[in-house]
């Protein structure tokens, strides 16, 4: 009988006691087909709330680890201490606001691993069921924006590998140190495989759900950082990154005209935001700082659904 592969889920968390339920309740759902969870690890990184006791409270469910850190260090640096422990064939790396859209999500995630020479994987991260008219109008850009990225040939590139789920080889993931000053470590791991010649792929049916902001203020604070993390991670590696940023202005206009025969004027509400965030992004200074981001409180909301539905 053929050994299954073995899974850690690991994870860095700050003030999320309302969100980190959803997360762990769908990580209870999950059904563990083709694999083993060993372990759930969550490094707390200056909570002042209950998400450690929330956390912890699933330990006859999941076999969950949770290390209780008093100073805030940022999501890099926690990181970097799940990836030196990480003792399973794979490890899987999300964020504590999202949901699992199915009870196969992780198994979705998983099978491009069947290739042995796959070292890292993307997942889907889409938006979960928005409330008002600002928060509808985001989440379409979301949908318009994956539908660009879903057109790149062989999903090479930053864009298919995001922060809220993706999974790596043990080999590879070992390897692996945040740089100081690198807040997208998405990109980093990446453009790191990339420089290495390690081979990525992608899982489009590997869903997790994501609340978007649901104010100005929130989305103009929530992008601006990304502006500015994709920036420096591009000046980290160097000029021959730049490749796997580019996306060809057809897919754009393919995307858009999709998207606004679907959504109508909730997407040309979507574009007018993104021209308002860019226009912030050159004055607004960006969202970083001591090493970690500002708290982008009504994204922490817990979800209504996390299904499709503008």
């Amino acid at each position: 009988m053929k050994k299954l592969p073995t899974v850690t889920i690991g994870l860095a968390a700050h003030n999320e006691e309302e969100t980190i339920v959803q997360l762990l309740e769908s990580i209870v759902a999950q059904k563990q087909t083709g694999y083993v969870l060993a372990k759930v690890q969550i490094e707390c990184d200056g909570c002042t709330d209950k998400t450690v006791e929330v956390a912890r409270a699933y330990a006859d469910r999941l076999p969950i680890v949770v290390h209780d850190n008093h100073d805030r260090k940022g999501q890099a640096a926690r990181l970097n201490t799940i990836y030196a422990s990480v003792e399973t064939d794979i490890f899987v790396g999300t964020d504590a606001d999202v949901v699992f859209e199915s009870p196969h999500t992780l198994s979705e995630l998983l099978k491009p691993f069947m290739d042995p020479e796959i070292m890292l994987v993307g997942g889907n991260d889409l938006p979960t069921t928005p409330t008002n008219f600002i928060e509808r109008s985001i989440a379409v850009y979301e949908y318009c924006w994956k539908d660009i990225v879903a057109q790149l040939p062989d999903h090479a590139n930053v864009h298919n590998l995001p922060g809220r789920l993706h999974a790596a080889r043990k080999s590879y993931i070992l390897s692996v140190q945040i740089p100081a000053k690198i807040f997208a470590h998405d990109h980093y791991l990446f453009l790191n495989a990339k420089k290495h010649n390690l081979k990525t792929a992608y899982a489009d049916d590997a869903v997790a759900r994501d609340r978007m902001p649901n104010n100005l203020a929130d989305y103009i604070s929530q992008t601006t950082r990304f502006i500015d993390t994709g920036r420096d991670i591009e000046d980290y590696f160097g000029q021959w990154s730049e490749q796997f940023y580019v996306i060809p202005g057809k897919y754009k206009l393919i995307a858009y005209v999709r998207s606004l025969k679907r959504y109508h004027v909730y997407f040309l509400s979507s574009v007018i935001l993104q021209i308002i965030q860019r226009v912030a992004g050159k004055i607004h200074p960006h969202s970083i700082k001591k090493g970690y981001f500002t708290e982008v409180a009504s994204s922490k909301i817990p979800a209504v659904s996390a299904k499709e539905h503008i």
